[in-house]
């Protein structure tokens, strides 16, 4: 505090976090994201560092250090003790394989966005990232608690309440997924959610239905009833690719993330209707479990 009583946090640092993450809709395709911390760091890294897109989709500004691969961490690591740093993103929405994928695209150009793709993690230096040699749980130092604010003109969707402008929200250590453009909110039986208006619709028609009687398998075989419906975000990301690609999560005990893609989803052969059910199961076991 200083003399007058006041925080002498940056101003733009959320209350109650070690570090804040400040995001700002370019409305060009890109993002800016502005880092604030509460003490001036040496060296930062990414908890989560999978995939390896950081190094070549975030752009640092002037005064910030590129991102760069150590020791199997995204890291940044600054000349002098630091409090503020700056990127511009291009938002990655490919799979990260044992991850939450950090943009998840809509047909129609909405977005859904992993927060916990920003957690930071503190270290002394680059060498000791590099001494962690990829183990996370070799670190031993205390993880504070993120906080994420998204500022945009498009309308926002964050635990099933709308926002205009501007949404805060924190995370320790898990994240959450924001969802921002018009793709407008759906209800079935079974979810409450944003589905892909591209989706084939041999996949969309069945949806309610199909998770239906998933889940009534799993209310009879645990002997309990979730107590609300699920949220889904289930885009679909078109049919260029060879062959076909489901990537799914499950955050918290409530949202089911999906996305599928693939050719072969164009003809869509007897098996896929196999492989789509066992999708969606193996996506509805982790809300029961």
């Amino acid at each position: 505090p200083n003399d007058a009583g006041e925080s002498s946090l940056p101003m733009r640092l959320l209350n109650d976090t070690v570090v804040t993450a400040e995001l700002r809709d370019l409305n060009n395709g890109s993002w800016a994201v502005d880092y604030f911390f509460a003490e001036p760091q040496k060296a930062m890294f990414f908890s989560r560092s999978l995939g390896d897109y950081r190094t070549s989709t975030w752009a640092p500004q002037e005064g910030s250090p590129a991102i760069e691969r150590i020791g199997g961490f995204d890291a940044m690591v600054f000349d002098a003790p630091t409090s503020e740093v700056s990127y511009v993103i291009s938002p990655y929405t490919g799979d990260v394989i044992g991850d939450y994928s950090p943009w998840l695209a809509f047909s129609d150009g909405s977005l859904a966005l992993y927060t916990g793709q920003f957690e930071l993690l503190s270290a002394v230096s680059g060498d000791e990232i590099l001494s962690l040699e990829g183990n996370l749980g070799a670190w031993e130092g205390e993880q504070g608690t993120l906080g994420v604010r998204v500022m945009t003109d498009q309308s926002m969707l964050l635990d099933g309440s709308v926002y205009a402008g501007e949404v805060e929200t924190r995370t320790r250590g898990e994240g959450d997924y924001v969802m921002i453009g018009d793709t407008p909110l759906e209800e079935g039986e079974s979810y409450i959610g944003v589905i892909d208006a591209a989706l084939p619709a041999e996949i969309a028609d069945s949806l309610d239905a199909d998770l239906n009687g998933i889940f009534g398998g799993y209310e009879d075989a645990f002997g309990y009833a979730l107590p609300q419906k699920v949220t889904l975000y289930f885009a679909f990301g078109g049919f260029e690719n060879p062959g076909y690609s489901f990537s799914g999560s499950v955050i918290g005990s409530n949202l089911i993330v999906m996305n599928v893609s693939g050719e072969v989803l164009r003809d869509y052969p007897p098996a896929i209707r196999e492989h789509i059910l066992w999708f969606f199961a193996h996506e509805s076991a982790h809300v029961f479990q």
